[in-house]
């Protein structure tokens, strides 16, 4: 293991891990959308409670970011990481047996719960392992992989739960789970053997009132919040949209089974991983980051208006529009850049879950079921068995929250400060 230790790879290795976490978080957020006629047959269920239930997952997600950066500032990533995801693959499993909505909707809740921390650990791993010229380059690529997960989870998800049906293929996610719990523990250390921090002889007191002024100080910053709510408002499209509306919206305009509108709706995460990419790249040569999320909102928007409003777009013109808009759609990866400049080494944690918090304040707990009850609002057909037959003029009404949620953030962006040095080199 010292040897490993010594290894270059060893950072990559570390934080890698870490951010397939973060990708397992992504699968288990959209894993619902290809599982909706199962799951309203099995439960019940109408649209509006098939939003609730998904979103049902972000609830406990959002409000645990926080806390999940404190317990990681004090703690450290590999025993917080140890603990939930085992727990989380208990979590998966109940939803795999689950046979009423109460019962659907607690597991995800604790889904949430239990995987909260994993952008966070992979990110704060990412800080400690890895210069901090390299930043900006590991949030991208930690976005690429956790964006990779929104792939999985549609289109490989979809194909398993058509083969062998929703229950088995969430009983095979749980024993993934674990078996990421044992790599964890086998390949996680929270920092390189010559940079471990010296014990503390702080009492447990004291450390909690230094992580409380921390506290306050990050939510005092508002730089923070802005650049935050900005990445919310462009974040939105891919809980809302990519991983579960766009799947029943593309089968309808296109009239399509759900394992191909899944795939297409799964293509603005492959659009939003080549993003990621981009701007780390970008990023070595371009300091200034608001021109980016500026110009990057502005076209998200048109790319929205084009996707849900004109009308005889061919499927295979689709691929490319949805590509593109998940693209442009990355440039809200800069918000956790412009954070890791906002503050001190001692608050990384915190910083990065109250940023990741308000990236996914709007798209799950409000754009999702908001969807759902305005598409439910619109229609004004006969149910069909209990269901009812929804329209593309429905899902344009329903579906017009995103092109306007990328409208306010490019508004915002103006709004947008930059720090080119972190807080650590400001001169006394």
């Amino acid at each position: 293991m010292e040897k490993l230790h010594q290894s270059p790879l060893m950072p990559w290795l570390v934080w890698g891990l870490a951010a397939v976490l973060g990708l397992f978080t992504f699968l288990l957020q959209g894993s619902p959308s290809v599982m909706i006629p199962q799951l309203m047959k099995t439960y019940d269920i109408d649209v509006v409670k098939i939003g609730v239930l998904t979103s049902s997952f972000f609830y406990t997600y959002i409000i645990l970011q926080i806390p999940s950066g404190i317990a990681i500032d004090l703690w450290g990533p590999r025993r917080i990481l140890k603990i939930c995801f085992l727990f989380c693959s208990l979590a998966i499993a109940c939803f795999a047996y689950s046979n009423s909505f109460i019962e659907g909707q607690i597991s995800r809740m604790l889904m949430g719960a239990f995987s909260a921390p994993a952008i966070i650990s992979a990110l704060c791993l990412g800080s400690r392992w890895f210069k901090p010229a390299l930043f900006t380059l590991i949030v991208a690529l930690t976005e690429f992989l956790a964006l990779s997960g929104g792939i999985l989870g549609e289109a490989g998800l979809a194909k398993s739960v058509v083969t062998f049906g929703w229950r088995e293929t969430m009983i095979t996610v749980a024993v993934l789970s674990l078996i990421l719990t044992f790599l964890t523990i086998v390949f996680i250390f929270d920092f390189p053997q010559k940079l471990q921090p010296i014990r503390s002889k702080k009492t447990f007191k004291e450390i909690c009132h230094e992580t409380s002024k921390n506290f306050k100080r990050v939510i005092s910053i508002k730089k923070l919040w802005v650049s935050g709510i900005y990445a919310g408002l462009v974040f939105s499209i891919f809980p809302s949209f990519a991983a579960l509306w766009g799947v029943p919206y593309f089968a309808k305009r296109y009239s399509i089974p759900v394992d191909q509108s899944a795939l297409l709706a799964s293509t603005v995460f492959l659009g939003a991983c080549v993003g990621t990419l981009l701007l780390g790249w970008v990023s070595v040569y371009v300091t200034s980051r608001r021109p980016l999320m500026i110009w990057g909102s502005l076209l998200s928007f048109f790319l929205s208006i084009v996707m849900i409003y004109i009308p005889g777009i061919p499927f295979e013109v689709m691929f490319l529009v949805v590509f593109l808009f998940g693209l442009i759609s990355s440039t809200y990866a800069l918000s956790f850049a412009l954070a890791d400049t906002y503050v001190t080494h001692t608050a990384k944690g915190v910083a990065m879950g109250f940023t990741n918090m308000l990236c996914i304040l709007f798209g799950a707990p409000i754009f999702q079921p908001l969807i759902g009850f305005l598409l439910d609002f619109s229609c004004r057909c006969e149910p069909m068995n209990k269901i009812n037959i929804y329209t593309h003029n429905d899902y344009a009404v329903a579906l017009s929250v995103l092109p306007l949620s990328l409208l306010a953030s490019f508004f915002l962006a103006f709004f947008i400060k930059e720090s080119h040095r972190h807080p650590e080199d400001a001169p006394s």
